[in-house]
């Protein structure tokens, strides 16, 4: 049976203190980095949510707006098709 031998795996070379805390600097730097891009996505979607939110405010204002004119034409037309029964009913229709 063959088999393919796996490769060595190499040392991580040895740091001195100054080298390992050069290397948590730039992995700390890079991750800053990032969280630097996020809050910056973060914000642009909350700018977004807000313009929707601001959209769908207004159509709910439109939309009670109508409701208010339309009980109005409804109160309207209740009134009138009352008084039009009354005057039915008094000639005896």
């Amino acid at each position: 049976m063959n088999t393919i031998p796996f490769p060595n795996k190499r040392a991580a070379p040895k740091l001195d203190n100054q080298a390992k805390l050069d290397l948590a600097l730039v992995n700390l730097l890079a991750a800053l980095d990032e969280q630097k891009k996020a809050v910056t996505l973060w914000r642009a979607s909350l700018a977004k949510l807000k313009v929707e939110v601001s959209q769908i405010e207004n159509s709910y204002q439109a939309f009670n707006e109508n409701l208010s004119v339309m009980q109005t034409c409804l109160d309207t037309i209740r009134e009138t098709s009352s008084k039009t029964l009354k005057v039915l009913e008094e000639s005896g229709f």
